[in-house]
């Protein structure tokens, strides 16, 4: 299916690794899980994206350039293990090209992993001796992809941008964003 400019849209949005598969989109989400709950979450990250980090910007036709790219968006919807509803903008980046990509690795870690890394490190604290000197400390880089920006210099002269899902609720449905920094998805 064609994209309202011309890009072509994906199949269902998914992640390498799966990792989207606990979400739901608006529509489905809002006749799964209370209504309220799912407008506080679209709402809250919508503010994350162009209110608090500035990653997707509202822009007009005519402010596009001739080497630009539509990525289409996704807005998804999970409910967490206590009942918090929250909710994060996707871009598919699978249309990308792959002259756009430029340095765009963002590591993460499992909780395996961490998990693993963790058990080995209080298991040596005990043989050494050592545990109950043992300090662990962790942190979060807060919305960590959308802290970067994402110019056309960074993208080999493309400018990528999206319409906002009309799916979520108000009246932001469908209006056109460049998107100006790192993106789920992208």
């Amino acid at each position: 299916e064609e994209g309202e400019f011309g890009g072509s849209e994906g199949e269902e949005f998914e992640d390498a690794e799966g990792e989207m598969e606990d979400f739901e989109d608006v529509t489905k989400a809002l006749k799964t899980l209370p209504p309220p709950k799912v407008h506080r979450a679209v709402k809250k990250e919508l503010k994350k994206v162009e209110d608090d980090y500035e990653s997707l910007v509202p822009i007009s036709r005519d402010q596009i350039i001739k080497k630009s790219l539509w990525l289409r968006s996704q807005m998804f919807v999970k409910e967490k293990l206590l009942g918090e509803v929250t909710a994060r903008l996707a871009i598919d980046g699978s249309k990308q090209p792959s002259d756009s990509y430029n340095c765009t690795y963002s590591g993460t870690s499992s909780t395996e992993l961490l998990l693993l890394l963790l058990s080995t490190s209080v298991a040596d604290a005990a043989v050494r001796g050592c545990s109950p000197r043992l300090s662990l400390i962790g942190f979060d880089v807060r919305a960590a992809f959308l802290q970067c920006e994402l110019t056309p210099a960074d993208t080999n002269g493309y400018q990528f941008f999206t319409n906002l899902p009309k799916d979520i609720p108000g009246a932001k449905a469908g209006q056109l964003r460049a998107i100006v920094k790192g993106q789920y998805g992208i």
